[in-house]
């Protein structure tokens, strides 16, 4: 437009000059007939042109134009969304995360837009750069044409997890196409307890989608965490950065992490006999410095941060981002001693040019049940050579939760020349490793197996013996011995006769613990999961729910379906009621998942969002909370409209309340909804929770400990009066790994 300008300007100038030396001319043809000196003229017509002030350059405020490398790097990494951005076409941008990853501090009154997380300012710095004068919008403009825009759409709701990710897409891909697909998950799963050996399966169902679909996609590992325990705080998330670090690689997909530190705070430098507690906590108040702990002792990023992470995400994209100057160089070993130590062995080498050497500071962070033991902090890197370095670490002293690979995850801190990074060292672990298979199995008649493999990570054969128990829903116990070839595997028969744990009466679900120990090279291992069993029911059929606290107070519940709807009855004896006073405020409320997919596609993983009914404790109709188009299962993707759905409270005279819910049959329409037909089925998850007298109180139907939003550990409703003999089982994660030295069986 400058040169366009200037161009526009200077014929503009010229055209004036001939005319004014044409007007000249003709009017001294008119005062005289003496012939024209068409070279003094000329002169003349130049000299007035030197006179004139020249046209200034117009410069522009903002550069729209991008490096030729960051075009080419953009173009072969995102080929599709660089077409659309070229064109200034509207652009789909979906963004699955959680709200632990985008949370933003506001500390003070925010001018529109501070509050932002790194996201919407990401897609801001995109919209800028290629000119959108619609700017970034959550939906669709009335005409993109007039104004072309990056329609940027967050899912991050309360309690979202990876688990969702799958559910989402399907019901997103079915609303529209999407140009670009932005995973950022990790640091919610982490505070949860998740390891990476549950977070990548579901990963998975959610890349297998995308590729299915054939949209681009990328990964983002989570910001930093901070809190009053930097030691722990800074390694939640990381074992996740990890695992996305090797799927992005594996897929060829863009990854950003932005947890690794790389860029964003200078390292205090050491000096030479620095204590290794100062300089870590000389860390950490710099790091804390971008931070705002809230009333509630919420550490959350501060505006200022989410900026700074905009950048370096947008600056990845186009080719221009942070590169870590560490790596490391050999493979990481963990192995554990016969008297329950470990070890963890790896080699360093940094990918900066050193002139001669480097000083480094090597800070192990706390991992769950693993402790590190003192060892020297400063290294240093001579030029050309990888540094070999073996840090212990102490023994869990109680149960913890560890990693069901075949591998441990470390997170190390390590600083150095004025630079901080992250480093996940993922270590394989000897001498052997126990692998479990932790899932849902429906449907099961006669024997329940669980998959468990002992898998010989040494370097020489092994052998050893293994013992298997099963407590609190019947008691169980099975061993034999083990013959490990290097590198072997051996699958354990781990099988339980399912009608000896039925329950009395059939009728209630129960949870207990199955426990593995595997003795081999004097050392005894010894792991634990959560079990849980509940016989498939029926219609009408009256069924116990279990109080969390075990104290007085009955809830019994009953689940009824017609043709038109799904109905559920329950039923609060006296100690279970709201307490009196509370007309105004919220006093119970019915959380109710339901997959609701087809027979076949129920066997297969998936996710819901329970429904929640919430209500006063006076008499009256109670309200159903806004709910997601994804609730009954993957591949669900309508709108719903709340007010179909009805739910009340009413008071029984000396005999306690009832609550009652019903829900529209049309709503489950991805379910084949046979009536009297056991193989008609709808997984369900129920929780009350009331305000009673005696304060907060949760009763549930199956109180099993899988994930909240996961079809993983649903009781099975089969929609027939008369229920078959088959039952739901399972493993649950977390489960534990004890070190220890051998004893007595």
């Amino acid at each position: 437009m400058p040169g366009s300008a200037l161009r526009f300007y200077g014929g503009l100038r010229a055209n004036l000059l001939c005319w004014l030396a044409l007007t000249t001319a003709l009017g001294l043809l008119a005062q005289s007939p003496v012939p024209l000196d068409v070279g003094r003229l000329a002169r003349e017509a130049r000299e007035l042109e030197q006179r004139l002030s020249l046209p200034q350059r117009v410069e522009s405020s903002v550069d729209f134009s991008l490096p030729l490398e960051a075009r080419q790097h953009l173009q072969r990494t995102l080929p599709r969304l660089w077409r659309k951005l070229s064109q200034r076409i509207p652009v789909q941008i979906l963004v699955l995360s959680g709200e632990a990853e985008l949370a933003v501090a506001s500390p003070e009154p925010l001018e529109r837009g501070d509050a932002e997380n790194f996201v919407q300012r990401w897609a801001a710095a995109m919209a800028r750069q290629f000119y959108y004068t619609g700017g970034v919008r959550p939906e669709l403009p009335i005409s993109s044409a007039l104004s072309p825009a990056i329609h940027l759409r967050i899912v991050a709701q309360a309690g979202q997890s990876v688990v969702d990710a799958a559910a989402i897409l399907q019901a997103a891909l079915q609303q529209g196409p999407l140009d670009l697909v932005l995973i950022c998950h990790g640091l919610g799963e982490s505070r949860a307890g998740m390891r990476w050996a549950q977070f990548s399966p579901w990963l998975d169902l959610a890349i297998q989608q995308l590729t299915e679909q054939k949209v681009e996609w990328m990964l983002v590992a989570p910001p930093p965490s901070a809190g009053q325990l930097m030691e722990r705080a800074l390694s939640q998330g990381r074992e996740m950065a990890a695992g996305l670090r090797e799927v992005a690689a594996d897929h060829a997909v863009p990854f950003v992490d932005l947890g690794d530190l790389l860029g964003l705070i200078a390292a205090p430098q050491p000096s030479a006999a620095a204590d290794a507690a100062l300089l870590f906590d000389g860390f950490s108040q710099r790091l804390l410095s971008l931070y705002h702990q809230d009333e509630s002792g919420r550490t959350l990023p501060k505006p200022a941060l989410h900026e700074a992470l905009a950048a370096r995400l947008w600056r990845h994209c186009l080719g221009q981002g942070s590169d870590p100057w560490l790596q490391v160089e050999s493979e990481a070993r963990f192995a554990v001693a016969a008297d329950g130590r470990g070890a963890l062995s790896l080699g360093l080498r940094p990918l900066v040019s050193l002139p001669q050497s480097m000083d480094l500071t090597l800070l192990p962070l706390l991992q769950e049940g693993w402790r590190a033991l003192p060892a020297p902090p400063q290294h240093r890197f001579l030029e050309g050579k990888v540094l070999a370095l073996q840090l212990p670490y102490a023994p869990p002293k109680q149960r913890w939760r560890a990693s069901a690979a075949e591998d441990q995850v470390f997170c190390l801190l390590a600083m150095g020349s004025g630079r901080a990074q992250m480093l996940e060292v993922r270590a394989l672990h000897q001498p052997v490793a126990l692998v479990a298979q932790a899932a849902a199995f429906y449907n099961q008649e006669e024997q329940w197996r669980a998959a468990v493999s002992v898998i010989n990570t040494s370097d020489s054969a092994l052998q050893g013996r293994w013992q298997a128990r099963l407590s609190g829903i019947g008691d169980g116990r099975m061993g034999g011995s083990l013959q490990l070839p290097v590198g072997g595997s051996v699958p354990l028969n781990l099988s339980f006769d399912a009608q000896r744990l039925r329950p009395q009466g059939g009728s209630l679900g129960r949870s207990g613990e199955l426990e593995l120990q595997v003795e081999v090279q004097g050392v005894e291992l010894t792991q634990r999961w959560k079990v849980w069993l509940m016989p498939n029911f029926g219609l009408d059929q009256t069924l116990p729910l279990q109080a969390d606290d075990g104290k007085p107070g009955a809830v019994q519940c009953r689940f009824g379906a017609n043709s038109k709807e799904l109905l559920l009855d329950l039923q609060l004896d006296a100690q279970s009621l709201p307490a009196a006073g509370l007309d105004d405020a919220e006093a119970w409320k019915i959380s109710l998942g339901i997959d609701a997919r087809s027979y076949g596609k129920r066997l297969e993983p998936g996710s819901l969002v329970p429904l929640e009914f919430v209500g006063t404790a006076a008499e009256g109709a109670g309200r159903l909370a806004p709910i997601a188009p994804w609730a009954f299962g993957n591949g669900y993707a309508a709108g719903f409209s709340s007010a179909q759905a009805k739910v009340e409270l009413l008071r029984e005279v000396n005999r306690g309340a009832r609550l009652r819910c019903s829900l529209p049959r049309n709503w489950l329409y991805l379910h084949e909804w046979a009536l009297d037909n056991g193989n008609s089925q709808l997984g369900l998850r129920l929780d009350l929770t009331v305000l009673t007298a005696d304060g907060l109180r949760r009763w549930s139907l199956l109180p099993s400990a899988a994930m909240a939003r996961s079809c993983m550990g649903l009781a099975v409703l089969e929609l027939t009066s008369k229920p078959t003999s088959r039952f739901a089982c399972g493993l649950v994660w977390p489960f534990v790994f004890l070190y220890k030295t051998p004893k007595a069986y």
